[in-house]
């Protein structure tokens, strides 16, 4: 699966930043970075959660944030 699934994110934000949808290219060269916080969040929530609670939601809206902009109040 991640042998096709690698390629296809990496064609599709080399496009989106090609089209200016998204401002830098790192993720076409790294589209693991689409995944990794929440994979980080899986490890955290293992090993540390009972010492620092992690909010997985508010972490990913940063992340999507960081990514393409932070969202309107609106």
């Amino acid at each position: 699966m991640i042998e096709r699934v690698v390629p296809a994110m990496r064609a599709l934000m080399s496009r989106a930043h090609a089209r200016g949808e998204i401002e830098h290219d790192a993720l076409a060269r790294f589209p693991q970075l689409l995944v990794a916080p929440a994979l980080m969040a899986v490890v955290w929530s293992g090993m540390f959660s009972r010492f620092a609670p992690l909010d997985v939601r508010e972490l990913m809206r940063a992340h999507i944030d960081l990514l393409f902009g932070e969202r309107s109040a609106t």
